[in-house]
């Protein structure tokens, strides 16, 4: 007699509307905050902010915010759910200069209103090349086309690393040092797009992509491709590290 499969636990997805959110474009600061506040105390059982934000992240951890910050003024995660996180952070007892804001570009963030002289947090990207972590690897069942920017790229394909016979080529792929070093814990905070080669840009995405190199690899349309997303997902360093992802859709 086969045994039956443990039936997993249902997710629990919670969301937060106030029609006051937005309007012409504009956030409002203080209701965006509200929003944020009785999302981390519904999703942490809490009455207090703090306390809820307490529970997610202990004082010891090193707090990273993965946005998107490629879509401009308003396509970039929005500036007050950032800043409503890293307030809730403080109060649970991080220092604000500790704490690291980051994507593999800033294109977007001065548009979108962030600074780091006046918010007082880490705002930071991912270097070309010295931004991965040799030692911080995953491999893939299929080879992607190296670009300038990843960390294995030779300018002279096969002469110097033997990676492909005619091109230069690898499945091995390297996490962000960001991601593999400076953060313990990690509070995702993507938008809903869509990408080019990935479709839906969201929450999954927006913590693996962006956070390795050979990234073009993961990018070929096929099944696995998508599939590839999860499975960078479930490595240890993005699994262990994902506290709360909160998706900010002030403008959808």
């Amino acid at each position: 007699m086969q045994a039956q499969r443990p039936v997993p636990t249902p997710s629990v997805v919670f969301a937060a509307r106030d029609q006051d959110a937005i309007a012409n474009y504009r956030a409002n600061e203080r209701v965006v905050r509200s929003m944020v506040d009785r999302l981390v105390m519904a999703v942490t059982g809490q009455s207090d902010v703090a306390k809820g934000w307490s529970s997610l992240v202990p004082p010891n951890d090193k707090i990273g915010s993965k946005i998107s910050a490629a879509g401009g003024e308003l396509f970039t995660t929005h500036h007050e759910v950032v800043n409503a996180i890293v307030d809730g952070l403080v109060a649970a007892g991080h220092p604000r200069s500790q704490i690291i804001v980051w994507d593999k570009s800033l294109d977007g963030v001065k548009e979108a209103g962030y600074s780091p002289r006046a918010d007082g947090y880490q705002l930071r990207s991912i270097p070309p090349r010295e931004g991965y972590d040799a030692k911080a690897i995953l491999t893939a069942p299929l080879l992607g086309k190296l670009i300038w920017g990843d960390l294995d790229y030779k300018a002279d394909p096969g002469k110097t690393v033997p990676l492909s016979d005619i091109e230069n080529t690898s499945n091995v792929s390297h996490f962000s040092r960001i991601l593999a070093n400076d953060v313990t814990k990690i509070i995702n905070v993507p938008i809903m797009s869509n990408t080019e080669m990935n479709g839906l840009g969201g929450c999954v995405y927006n913590v693996t992509i962006p956070n390795v190199d050979n990234w073009l690899g993961f990018s070929h349309g096929s099944d696995y491709a998508a599939a590839s997303i999860a499975e960078i997902s479930a490595n240890w360093l993005v699994r262990n590290k994902v506290a709360l992802t909160i998706v900010s859709g002030v403008v959808a």
